[in-house]
C-alpha cells in the first residue's frame, strides 16, 4: 500500500521548527534564526520525505513548515485543513513558548480534523543540563491532559529526531487501512450484489458488483 500524509509543523517563532525538520530530512542541522529573524516570514514551506515500512508499504510524508509570530496566525489556520498529524514545538529551554502551548493547541483542536494526530515536541533538549526551564513533569502533566503524543528532540545531536515523523506514518497508513476497511464490500453486501446482477440478466452471466 502507498500512501501520502499531510504534517503540520506550529509553535512560537525561533523554537526550531525548520532546524529538526532539515535534520530529519537531510541530516543537515541549521541554527535558529531567532524570534527576530523568522527566516519564512510567515510563508509556508513543504518538505517531501519518503518511507519504506515493514512489509513493503510506502508512506510519502508532505511536512509543512510555518512561521510562528502571531500576525501569522490567520495564515497558518488554513494549512491545519486535512493534515493527519499536527507537531507542536516548545523550546525546552524558554518557558515562554511552553506556555503558550495551550494556544496552539486551541487552534489545533479548533482547525484540524479530529482524526488528526497531536503531538508535542521539545526541542533542543541538548541544552537541558545548563538551561533547562521546563520541568518533565510539568510536561508529562500537560501532554497526558490534552491526550497528546510527547517526544523529546534535538536537531543538535539528532536524538528523536526521526520518531515524531515515523509515529505519523504508521498513523497514516493505518489510518488508510480502516478506511478502506469500512469501504469495502462486505460479503453479504457483495452477495446480494450477485444476486441482483443475476435476476436482472435472467439468471444469464453473473458479474460481481
Amino acid at each position: 500500500m502507498s500512501v501520502r500524509a499531510k504534517v503540520l509543523i506550529v509553535g512560537d517563532s525561533g523554537v526550531g521548527k525548520t532546524s529538526l525538520i532539515l535534520k530529519y530530512i537531510d541530516a543537515a542541522y541549521q541554527v535558529s534564526p531567532g524570534k527576530s529573524a523568522e527566516t519564512l516570514t510567515g510563508s509556508e514551506c513543504m518538505h517531501i520525505k519518503h518511507l519504506t515500512l515493514d512489509g513493503g508499504n510506502s508512506v510519502t510524508l508532505g511536512i509543512h513548515d510555518t512561521a510562528g509570530e502571531e500576525r501569522f496566525r490567520s495564515i497558518t489556520s488554513s494549512a491545519y485543513k486535512g493534515a493527519d498529524a499536527v507537531i507542536v514545538a516548545f523550546d525546552v529551554t524558554d518557558n515562554d513558548t511552553y506556555a503558550n502551548l495551550s494556544g496552539w493547541l486551541g487552534d489545533v483542536n479548533r482547525y484540524s480534523p479530529a482524526s488528526a494526530l497531536k503531538m508535542v515536541v521539545a526541542t533542543k533538549t541538548d541544552l537541558v543540563t545548563d538551561a533547562r526551564a521546563v520541568s518533565q513533569e510539568s510536561i508529562d502533566e500537560f501532554v497526558t491532559a490534552n491526550e497528546c503524543v510527547f517526544f523529546d528532540t534535538s536537531a543538535l545531536t539528532g536524538v528523536g529526531v526521526g520518531a515524531p515523523f515515523e509515529l505519523v506514518a504508521v498513523h497514516a497508513l493505518q489510518r488508510r487501512r480502516d478506511t478502506s476497511a469500512a469501504n469495502s464490500p462486505t460479503i453479504e453486501r457483495r452477495q446480494r450484489g450477485v444476486a441482483y446482477k443475476k435476476e436482472q440478466t435472467g439468471g444469464g452471466k453473473c458479474v460481481l458488483l
